[in-house]
């Protein structure tokens, strides 16, 4: 089981998996009409290769497609993404001992110059009633694992994350003391001089109520597990756990827990107008990949730096 380290400092709010758009020069298209198997993979596109498996499996998966399946089994479907873009595809099909997909689930959906990846939630939106409880997920060596959530939790990793900049609280100095301007004239008519500064009237100095250090993280921790995958964390009747410790998460999970947490870290991220660095989750990307512009149909909270 491998151990990460990472800093959670920038927090994008979502329940259902990462959605990526690619900016694509030329398009691709193919129709099934209404037979009832998805179409052979035309022109598919050379496996890119930069040294890590992981980002190699998710450029793939950005290819636009452009189909129209009516009545196509799954297994078929699947089988066309995988020879469309080159992606492994490791799919959990239902057997005598697990539960999960049917091959022979029939879905009609359609796509039009969309990225494999945003096709492949749409085709989870179709199949299972926004029940949510279907995912993809990255493995290490690469491949795209597919299926219900309970199935992908086998597959976890141990991540650390610093959360030390999330719970910093900025002191609070509300009690300066009020100027007397008339203390002030007398002094310059030759009065007896005096401070200009008084305590105003019955002020008394407040500490600030500041909950400590780990109250802090445990509010933030419930903050986390109710907004992201609140029933895939052991609290909520899922196998996955967070704990905190001096100034860490360290979060045991699915891969696909850790990207809704922090996105993916060797994702591209981008430039907002005023030149600071954005979130590395959702971004087009031209297909060299060496230029990225923001594309973010959600709400994010950025905290201090980006990632």
């Amino acid at each position: 089981m491998s151990i990460r380290r990472s800093k959670l400092s920038t927090l994008a709010f979502a329940s259902s998996a990462i959605a990526l758009s690619l900016a694509a020069s030329t398009g691709f298209a193919q129709t099934a009409g209404s037979t009832d198997k998805a179409p052979d993979a035309k022109n598919v596109t050379p496996a890119p290769r930069t040294g890590n498996p992981m980002k190699d499996a998710l450029l793939r998966m950005q290819k636009p497609l452009t189909v129209e399946l009516n009545d196509s089994k799954l297994e078929d479907v699947f089988g066309y993404i995988a020879r469309e873009t080159g992606a492994d595809l490791e799919v959990m099909w239902k057997n005598d001992i697990d539960d999960g997909l049917d091959k022979e689930q029939t879905i009609t959906v359609a796509a039009k110059n969309m990225p494999a990846i945003d096709f492949l939630e749409k085709i989870f939106e179709r199949f299972e009633g926004g029940t949510k409880k279907h995912s993809w997920q990255l493995a290490d060596n690469g491949a795209v694992q597919i299926g219900s959530k309970s199935r992908l939790n086998k597959f976890k990793r141990i991540e650390i994350y610093d959360i030390n900049d999330l719970l910093f609280v900025l002191p609070l100095y509300d009690n300066a003391p009020q100027i007397d301007l008339n203390s002030v004239l007398q002094s310059s008519k030759g009065g007896s001089a005096q401070s200009p500064f008084k305590e105003r009237a019955n002020q008394t100095r407040k500490e600030q109520e500041v909950k400590s250090k780990d109250d802090r993280a445990k509010d933030l921790q419930e903050l986390l597990t109710s907004t992201i995958e609140n029933e895939e964390w052991l609290d909520g009747g899922g196998e996955n756990t967070i704990r905190y410790y001096q100034g860490s998460f360290i979060v045991n999970a699915a891969d696909y827990m850790h990207r809704a947490l922090n996105g993916y870290k060797w994702w591209p991220s981008f430039k907002t107008s005023g030149g600071t660095s954005g979130v590395k989750r959702y971004v087009s990307l031209t297909p060299d990949t060496s230029i990225a512009k923001a594309d973010v149909p959600f709400r994010t909270v950025s905290v201090n730096e980006p990632r």
